[in-house]
C-alpha cells in the first residue's frame, strides 16, 4: 500500500479482504497531537466505532 520511494522499502500495507487491517514501519504518533491525530488512528478510531454499532 505505500513505499519509501529510494530503495522501495514497504513502509505500509494492508488486507483488501479485512474491514481493517493496517501495518506500518513508519511511526505515525510523531505525526500525531492531542488535538489532531494522525489519519491513521482517526480511520481506526472510526472504524472500531463502527464495529461498536453493529
Amino acid at each position: 500500500a505505500g513505499a519509501h520511494n529510494p530503495g522501495d522499502l514497504i513502509e505500509i500495507v494492508e488486507l483488501a479482504d479485512h474491514p481493517w487491517f493496517v501495518g506500518c514501519q513508519f511511526h505515525p504518533e510523531f505525526q500525531s497531537t492531542p488535538l489532531k491525530a494522525h489519519p491513521l488512528f482517526q480511520q481506526f478510531i472510526a472504524a472500531a466505532l463502527k464495529e461498536c454499532k453493529d
